[in-house]
């Protein structure tokens, strides 16, 4: 999806259309909260020491679509707590 989305890029950025690619590391979710041992493990490995929201990712796409990104195609954002 990286490289289809840098490549997207080039392709269309003459028009006006931005690509981009959001990659999410761990998020709480329900599948997360139902394996607590994988969950406890990212935690402990994680140098932000938790587990991603969801918010989070949804504020990254959210941003990507907004007037200030608008200078941002071609790129990928790994939301993934620094791991």
């Amino acid at each position: 999806m990286v490289t289809f989305a840098r490549g997207l890029s080039n392709e269309v950025a003459s028009e006006g259309v931005r690509s981009n690619s959001v990659s999410p590391g761990a998020i709480e979710t329900a599948m997360s909260a139902s394996t607590p041992e994988v969950r406890d493990s990212i935690v402990q490995q994680s140098p932000l020491g938790r587990i991603g929201q969801p918010e989070e990712i949804a504020a990254t796409v959210s941003w990507l679509i907004s007037p200030e990104a608008s200078y941002v195609t071609g790129i990928d954002i790994a939301v993934t707590g620094g791991l």
